[in-house]
């Protein structure tokens, strides 16, 4: 029981970094039980996506797809997890808080889309930081804080984004569009993990994803400004 809690707290705060990152783009101020509806349904997303993935594992791939060695049969089983993970976490924001009448700015489909990500993060978090020693756990969550949850965070950021353009727009290509970068850039950050010499890269492939959402939320709020 105190381990648990202890990984609670541990995995909770660089999630709360980033939550603040997230609520800083915004210039209005949105409802608290919004955004604790919004990382509590992030949360409850987990349950199909892992169900899914674990039915995959054990009953539907065969062995070779999980098999390093061959990594290009891999290479398609973790695009598939990659797509299973982004459309549940966007699919349980879509038909929960961005039916909401606080749904109502550009910025709030990456807002949302951000922090329920992060409720997605905190239960991997919760789950990895279980498995191991609490020695163990303290590294692990770090190293998660500055990698996994960021990756989450970026990701379901681009789909929210790409889905409010495309509602501006009139046009599904936003959206579709930023469904495949995101499973895209969860699949190879997955696939460099795989080794800890890549780890560099994989900060670099984050900042450099994250600048460009960034980049592209200032361009959005032009955009509205202008209309």
């Amino acid at each position: 029981m105190i381990k648990a809690l202890f990984i609670s707290i541990l995995s909770f705060i660089p999630i709360y970094f980033w939550i603040q990152y997230s609520l800083k783009r915004d210039e209005k101020k949105e409802p608290f039980y919004v955004l604790a509806i919004a990382f509590f349904v992030g949360m409850l997303s987990t349950i199909p996506a892992f169900f899914l993935e674990k039915v995959l594992i054990k009953d539907i791939s065969p062995p070779e797809f999980l098999d390093y060695t061959r990594f290009d049969l891999y290479i398609i089983i973790t695009l598939i997890f990659a797509a299973i993970e982004e459309l549940f976490k966007f699919l349980f924001l879509r038909f929960s808080v961005f039916e909401f009448r606080e749904f109502d700015e550009p910025i709030d489909g990456f807002v949302y889309g951000a922090i329920g990500a992060l409720g997605f993060a905190f239960v991997e978090n919760l789950m990895i930081g279980i498995s191991v020693s609490t020695f163990e756990a303290i590294p692990i969550t770090t190293i998660r804080g500055l990698s996994a949850n960021i990756l989450h965070f970026v990701t379901t950021g681009i789909i929210g984004y790409g889905f409010v353009n495309g509602l501006i727009l009139n046009s599904k290509f936003y959206f579709y569009f930023s469904i495949i970068v995101a499973t895209l850039l969860h699949t190879i950050f997955n696939l460099m993990i795989m080794e800890i010499n890549l780890y560099l890269f994989v900060v670099i492939l984050i900042a450099s994803a994250l600048t460009i959402l960034n980049l592209q939320i200032k361009i959005l709020k032009e955009k509205i400004i202008k209309t």
